[in-house]
């Protein structure tokens, strides 16, 4: 399968999952397994904020993850991490 074919299907099936609200199984065997390949994984949160974005929602903030040196060393990251932050996801924590 094509890297625009794997993005394709991982992303509609997280958003199947979140429209029904059910779990899935876990997606990286599908994104590479151990050598899973970042670039794909943010290419799927990619095309997951554009329609967000699409039907309304509102991108508020995002988060980088493991800035710290300290993790970084812990974590043997290579790269920064980095999360969208759409308006429904805060109302969701506040509420719960």
């Amino acid at each position: 399968m094509s890297n625009s074919a794997v993005v394709a299907s991982v992303a509609q099936a997280l958003r199947d999952a979140e429209l029904s609200q059910t779990a899935i199984a876990p997606i990286r065997p599908q994104l590479g397994g151990e050598s899973a390949d970042v670039d794909i994984a943010y290419a799927v949160q990619e095309v997951n904020t554009e329609r967000a974005l699409k039907e309304g929602r509102r991108l508020v903030g995002r988060k980088i993850g493991l800035t710290s040196k300290v993790v970084q060393a812990g974590f043997v990251a290579q790269r920064f991490h980095n999360y969208m932050i759409l308006k429904v996801l805060i109302i969701f924590l506040i509420q719960n």
